[in-house]
């Protein structure tokens, strides 16, 4: 979905601005602004780290929160899942879905994480390709930090291809200007309640999962 089409979307759907809108609208502007034209990196050359494989929740104490299921799917690639959520009362309300392959790059120095939405729209010919997410991840005291790029950046926007993107990347990857707001710190859960009370917020009811 690229921005014109989220515009109208939000506005088709939201005919009055309220309290209850405004949450889940800021979590698609933060994501809309960290998408990326290109991927980094090449998946088939790519190796799974099993340190990074888990499920891992947003280090938040208020706000909306993320849960994100990183699930080696061969020894190249993740499938990736982040569930964002907020809450009303003990209720979980579902911000937003996105299920995307994903794989490690290193790039001056540091490791990032090429996210690829797995589209059904898209793959069915309903919808255009989206964008992809790219964030430099690091891991340390059982603390995943992803740090997205900033789609925004001038120099990210002209990047024409893969290859320009990673030298963007590598000239930049120190800097501030790189980057989309401060890093998402996540950290493993082995709360099983609470895991599956996000994904059943998520499932339409009466749907089975497999």
């Amino acid at each position: 979905m690229n921005r014109e089409r989220l515009v109208h979307w939000l506005r088709a759907g939201s005919p009055l601005v309220t309290l209850v809108t405004v949450a889940p609208l800021i979590v698609v502007i933060l994501w809309l602004t960290a998408c990326v034209k290109h991927p980094v990196g090449d998946p088939e050359r790519s190796r799974v780290d099993p340190a990074y494989a888990g499920v891992w929740l947003e280090n938040k104490s208020d706000g909306d929160r993320s849960l994100l299921i990183l699930r080696p799917y061969d020894a190249r690639t993740y499938l990736a899942t982040i569930l964002t959520y907020g809450k009303e009362g003990e209720a979980l309300k579902p911000r937003q879905r996105i299920s995307s392959k994903a794989w490690l790059t290193p790039i001056g120095g540091a490791v990032f994480l090429t996210m690829e939405p797995l589209n059904a729209e898209h793959f069915a010919g309903l919808g255009e390709r989206p964008p992809y997410l790219v964030a430099k991840v690091s891991l340390a005291d059982g603390i995943l930090q992803l740090r997205l790029i900033d789609g925004g950046n001038e120099s990210v926007q002209n990047a024409n291809d893969s290859q320009a993107l990673e030298k963007v990347i590598e000239q930049g990857v120190n800097t501030e200007s790189l980057y989309g707001g401060e890093p998402a710190a996540f950290a493993k859960t082995e709360d099983k309640a609470l895991i599956r009370a996000i994904l059943e917020a998520f499932r339409p009811e009466g749907c089975t999962e497999w």
